[in-house]
């Protein structure tokens, strides 16, 4: 007896990412070119290195030097990334607000890929430097607090930061009825 073949073959992690992305209020154009341009950093060693293995398979050159050479083009590509997948997401704001911590992932990312591509074992290339960039991320995101569009209004001199920004700041596309009535039943219900 024969069995019958899978409905459906398992999402990879690319296609749940862009159905992920869309729920987040992203459209859903914008939220596969995001996923495409994400996929391009890791994409040349592949899973577990396999296209590197292949290829050495397939050309008689030992892999260790096809990785080592990938390894040190690749994260000239990679450290920009970061900075493109800002701009593709939030267009300039994006990239003004957040391109230190884009930089900082981008290099350590390529750095990371480099040193293990050259010196470490190049199956584990893009898992080790995407670890280590996430790690630095959150270290990084520990210390330094990206500046948001309320932030830089009230840095041009809006004056203090007012109790009832808080409560109205996720509210600013809503119409100005509905936010007031929020803010005043807010700060009576507070002050009780």
């Amino acid at each position: 007896m024969a069995s019958a073949p899978p409905a459906t073959a398992p999402a990879s992690f690319y296609e749940r990412t862009a159905v992920m992305l869309p729920a987040l209020g992203l459209p859903p154009v914008k939220a596969a070119v995001t996923v495409l341009l994400a996929n391009t950093a890791p994409v040349a060693f592949g899973t577990m290195a396999i296209p590197v293995t292949t290829a050495g398979n397939l050309t008689g050159i030992p892999p260790e030097d096809i990785a080592s050479v990938i390894g040190r083009r690749s994260p000239l590509l990679a450290i920009f990334v970061p900075l493109l997948l800002l701009f593709v997401v939030d267009g300039t704001r994006g990239i003004r607000q957040l391109w230190p911590i884009a930089l900082v992932t981008g290099g350590v990312f390529a750095l990371t890929q480099f040193w293990c591509a050259n010196h470490f074992a190049y199956e584990v290339t893009d898992v080790v430097a995407s670890l280590v960039g996430f790690g630095v991320a959150v270290l990084m995101l520990r210390s330094w607090k990206p500046r948001t569009p309320d932030d830089q209004r009230h840095a041009r001199g809006a004056g203090p930061r007012q109790p009832e920004d808080r409560v109205a700041g996720p509210l600013r596309r809503a119409d100005d009825h509905r936010r007031d009535a929020l803010v005043h039943w807010s700060t009576a219900s507070c002050s009780r």
